[in-house]
């Protein structure tokens, strides 16, 4: 097959203008069907690999040698999930517990941060394992933090009639404080003679 040259055109007896112009749009009819052709051979070579690829990848799955035991990872998986929705039910009993024996509600998240819940364990039913032993260990461990009802907070003293206490010289001489020491002096001036 002979080339179209723009010598080929004017021998035919195209004018020169347009004989250029037909070259021309010979010219990017073949640069883009050049492209094309590039471009085809360049997804045949892609295909070419994925195929052997997916071949290989099938190849493994038959094989059983892949590397990943899936139904294992999804074992593993399944079984921190559940570990973790227990121990959450485990604290969230835990507090239950806490609160039904009338810890002081400002502590809790203490107390919580300071518990360890490794042993414990629910029942069937939601509860926690041993029940009545923990609430004694409450009882016990957290004995400080438990409001209990009825308790009154220690009076504070009333001072006498004409509201001053009575002290003796001796007594406001030997409080260390300086300004302490002379407000009480003030305050009992006639027995120092002011």
């Amino acid at each position: 097959m002979a080339a179209l040259t723009r010598k080929m055109l004017k021998g035919l007896g195209i004018a020169e203008d347009a004989a250029d112009a037909i070259f021309e749009a010979h010219v990017e009819d073949m640069n883009g069907l050049k492209a094309e052709r590039d471009d085809w051979k360049e997804k045949a070579g892609t295909a070419e690999a994925l195929k052997t690829e997916r071949d290989q990848l099938k190849q493994q799955i038959e094989d059983g040698k892949n590397g990943t035991d899936w139904k294992a990872e999804y074992d593993k998986l399944k079984a921190d999930t559940e570990s973790k929705e227990t121990a959450a039910k485990v604290k969230k009993a835990y507090r239950g517990m806490l609160k039904a024996a009338k810890v002081d509600e400002d502590m809790l998240d203490t107390i919580m941060d300071a518990t360890r819940f490794d042993g414990m364990k629910l029942d069937k039913d939601g509860s926690l394992h041993d029940a009545d032993k923990l609430a004694g260990d409450i009882n016990t461990r957290w004995a400080k933090f438990i409001v209990t009802e009825g308790t009154k907070p220690t009076p504070t003293r009333t001072p006498p009639e004409g509201g001053k206490a009575t002290r003796t010289k001796e007594e406001i001489m030997a409080i260390k404080d300086t300004g302490e020491r002379q407000q009480a002096m003030l305050e009992n001036h006639e027995m120092f003679g002011f």
